[in-house]
């Protein structure tokens, strides 16, 4: 059997948001489930952001596009913006595509 993934407890954990915390609107990009989930832990609302993949061919420029709008409106104070194609390409060993 491979590639199995046997879940025994699952821990909800009751934090302040965010913004309860620091009086700040955040807003996250996020591909990756872990990184939004950490998000949606403290209450910051995920963007979803086309032909983002989170790999390398994920579409950057949209994700640019899409930081830019969320931050100039007047929802938001900041945003965390990740980019997962550069953490891959450092688990690939691939200095190449890092750098691209």
């Amino acid at each position: 059997m491979d590639n199995v993934l046997v879940i025994k407890h699952i821990y909800l954990i009751d934090v302040p948001t965010f913004y309860e915390t620091h009086n700040l609107r955040p807003f996250m990009i996020a591909p990756t489930a872990i990184i939004r989930g950490t998000g949606l832990t403290f209450g910051i609302p995920i963007i979803d952001v086309a032909e983002t993949t989170g790999y390398y061919n994920s579409n950057l420029n949209n994700k640019a596009l899409k930081a830019i709008e969320c931050i100039t409106s007047a929802d938001y104070d900041f945003g965390f913006v990740h980019v997962k194609a550069v953490d891959d390409a450092g688990h690939d060993k691939s200095l190449k595509i890092k750098i691209e």
